[in-house]
This record gives structure tokens, sequence and C-alpha cells, in this order.
């Protein structure tokens, strides 16, 4: 509310509106499936799942997550969690090693070994688009055949 002489220039900035904060991914390996998804969609966090077998953690809670927990990421990113499955069942595959390949290409690997590709675009890699940057459960893990591997590939953003 401040006159000014007619013919003044006046700068206008215009407000791109509120930013989201950032929020912390809180520490899920060890709980159950369920309880994992609440606690990271009570986030505004999406989940992508990965299955993998263990002889040190029962069925149906998480062995692994990424990001790890502590770091900060924008609402609605992902979380990838890897669910026990049990002790590895006989007519299991491993993992096969996927990074660095177009995701064309690992989908084809991952389906060809049995198993499911799950893929989760992540912007900010520095890695050419669609290309695999990391995958869960890593190369060589032990899981039944069928299992999900969730694939993370640049989005070139």
């Amino acid at each position: 509310g401040q006159a000014v002489p007619q013919g003044t220039t006046v700068a206008i900035v215009v407000s791109a509106g509120a930013q989201a904060r950032n929020v912390q991914v809180p520490e899920v390996v060890g709980m159950a499936q369920a309880d994992a998804n609440n606690t990271l969609a009570a986030l505004g966090l999406q989940v992508a799942v990965g299955h993998q077998s263990s002889s040190t953690l029962a069925a149906d809670k998480v062995l692994a997550q990424t990001p790890v927990a502590g770091q900060a990421v924008a609402p609605g990113s992902t979380v990838a969690i890897v669910i026990s499955t049990g002790p590895a069942a006989a007519g299991g595959t491993s993992v096969p090693s996927v990074a660095g390949l177009t995701l064309e290409q690992a989908q084809q690997r991952i389906s060809s070994a049995g198993l499911t590709p799950v893929t989760v675009a992540a912007a900010g890699s520095g890695k050419p688009a669609n290309t695999v940057t990391t995958q869960t459960p890593p190369a060589g893990a032990p899981v039944a055949s069928g299992s999900s591997v969730v694939l993370f590939y640049a989005s070139g953003q």
C-alpha cells in the first residue's frame, strides 16, 4: 500500500507457493510389512516392495530399506523395502546384477531369472535417463522364484 508517481517501474515477485518440507525416513527394518507400510504412508511416502529369503529374520518382516533411516526425502518419495520370505526354499534363485543396464535390459534379465521387476524412478542420480542405478534385493541375494526385485532407475531429472 505505498503510493508512487505515475510511470514508476514496480517490481512484482510471484510466489511459487509453500515449499513442501522434507521428511526423515523412519527405521522400518524388523517391522512387519503392514506396520512398515502404515508407518511410511503416514509420512506421505510411497512404498515399493521386494522379497528375499532370510535364515535370520522371520517371514513378513522388513530385512532392508532404501533410502536408509534418517535420510531426508521429499514427501511422495518412494522407499523400497525388502520383505523376508523366511528360510530359502529349494528351487530358489539368486538375484542377477542389473545396475548400470538400461531399464528395458534390466527388466528382461530379472524376468528371465524367474523374478518380477518393480520399477521406481529416481531423480538426481547423475546417470543417463532410464539407467538402473540400484536394486533391492542386491545382486547375488538368494530369493524364491517369482520374488519381486525393485529397480531404481534414473529419471533424467
